[in-house]
This record gives structure tokens, sequence and C-alpha cells, in this order.
């Protein structure tokens, strides 16, 4: 699983806990804690999981200071996919660590695989007004942002990105940007911001679909037909670019190559290209 920014900070934290995830005057849980830390560092998951579990049963988590070791087991099993087990895990090390921001991040990362969108936003509002450094305020206001896109609350997202790229502008915030505007109405402004993505990195894909689905949605098929077919030279595999292009062509009566187009779409793998392909290019008699 690869890990972004956010959770970066999550992990940054890990040498601060290991001192309380540890009892320097037991020698066998404090080798047990210094292997398992350093398999996490190799992220060789797994078997720094074994040893946190066998750490676990030694002390039987009868002290506070005992369920420091849950924040990084937790780690351990969010990178395994194991979240509902991660989540039980950060629930009960968080009474015993109340001051840090660091674990309401990771349980919003739990959260979001879990599909539990609104906690997602809940965790990342207690982290964003704790005392977390600039830089990672800013990531954690950037991941908030999809957070809230994914809830529906663009006003909200558009807010919150607006604010993060003041410190970093990149194709993926500005996607997350343009796709806000579009579910808000704002045409212009969402096409603007694609346009600034491909300016940052003309083979982001996304910027082309999300532009090509945008004007497609909008009727301006000669504008969207563009965007897609810059999306087929950023990646020819793309069925989503080859299915935006073919449909803009059907939507302009250009059936020849707008079914040729479809047909790449479809042989790619996307669906929908096929329900275009026997509506306009193999139609049946009923």
């Amino acid at each position: 699983m690869k890990m972004n920014r956010a959770l970066a900070f999550v992990l940054s934290v890990l040498t601060c806990l290991g001192a309380a995830a540890q009892r320097p005057a037991d020698n066998v849980l404090s080798r047990m804690g210094q292997e398992a830390q350093e398999l996490m560092q190799q992220e060789k998951f797994s078997e720094a999981l074994v040893v946190y579990d066998r750490i676990v049963a030694l002390t039987g988590l009868k002290t506070g200071e005992d369920h420091q070791i849950l924040y990084r087991r937790s780690i351990c099993k969010y990178y395994l996919g194991k979240f509902e087990e991660a989540l039980m895990d950060i629930d009960s090390f968080m009474p015993f660590n109340p001051g840090s921001s660091t674990p309401y991040v990771l349980r919003s990362f739990l959260h979001r695989n879990l599909g539990n969108g609104e906690k997602v936003v809940s965790d990342l509002n207690q982290a964003l007004s704790m005392n977390t450094g600039e830089q990672d305020s800013v990531d954690l206001m950037r991941f908030r942002s999809t957070a809230l896109l994914s809830l529906k609350r663009y006003k909200e997202s558009v807010e919150d990105m607006k604010i993060a790229m003041k410190e970093r502008t990149d194709p993926e915030g500005l996607s997350v940007l343009a796709f806000s505007y579009f579910n808000l109405g704002e045409t212009e402004n969402a096409i603007n911001s694609v346009n600034r993505s491909i300016e940052l990195d003309f083979s982001y894909l996304p910027a082309y679909l999300y532009a090509a689905s945008f004007l497609l949605d909008a009727g301006e098929n000669q504008k969207a037909l563009i965007y897609a077919r810059l999306g087929t030279m950023a990646d020819d595999t793309s069925d989503a670019a080859w299915f935006y292009a073919g449909l803009a062509l059907v939507n302009m009566d250009d059936p020849d190559r707008g079914c040729k187009y479809l047909n790449k779409a479809f042989y790619l793998g996307n669906d929908d290209a096929g329900y275009y392909l026997s509506q306009h290019c193999y139609p049946t008699e009923n």
C-alpha cells in the first residue's frame, strides 16, 4: 500500500512513541520491541505483527504503558489491509495518549478504507485543531478536501484545497478542485483548473479525463474530443480516454470514427463502450 504525505506524518512519530511502547527494565520486551521496529522500517509488516502480538500477549495490556504498543500494531495491520482490527487497536490506544494528533490521522485513514466518510472528516477536524506543524496541517487539509469531495460537500472541499495549494500546487490537487467546481455548476472554473493541471504535467491523465467528461456533460462535444484525444496520447491504454473520444464523435454524428474509438475502449475493458457500440454501431432490429 502506497504511503502518502499525511500517512508519513503518522509514521514519523514512531520513534518518540517507542520509549513508551517498551519497558526499559524488561530486557526481553525491550529487545522484542526493537526487533519489531526494525522490521517495520524494512516494511516487513507481517513479521513485525507477529512480534507485536507476542508483546501484547506477554504484557496482557495491564497498564497504560502497555497500551502504547497498540499504535505500532495498528500501523502494521493497516498496511496488511486488516482495517477493522487496526481500528480496534487504535481505539484502545487513544485514551492513553490524548494529547497527540497522530492517532486521529491514522484512524482517519482506517475510516477511509472502511468507507466511513463522515468519521474521516471528524478525525481530521480533530487532528487539525491540535498542535501540528504548518506543513503537516497543509497535508491534512488536502486529505480532508478529498474526503469532503467524496461526501459531496463540494464547497468545503474547494475551500480546503485552495488554502492547501497556497503552499503547494500540483496536478492532483487541481484535479480535486476541478471536480468540486464542476459539481458546483462552475464548469469554467473546473476547466481552468484542469488546464492548470495540464500545464504542470502534460502527462497527467486524470486531468484530460475530467475535462472530457465535464465537456461531454455540458454538450461541448468538439472540445471534449480534443481533451479525450490528448488523453489517449498521454496513455494509449486508457479505456476511458478512448471511450470519451468515441462518445464525443458519435454525438457529433461521426459514427465511423466514433465506433472505431468505442471498439478500442471496449477491447481495453470499458463495459460502457459495449452499450454504445450496440446502440450506435451494431444496431439490432426488434
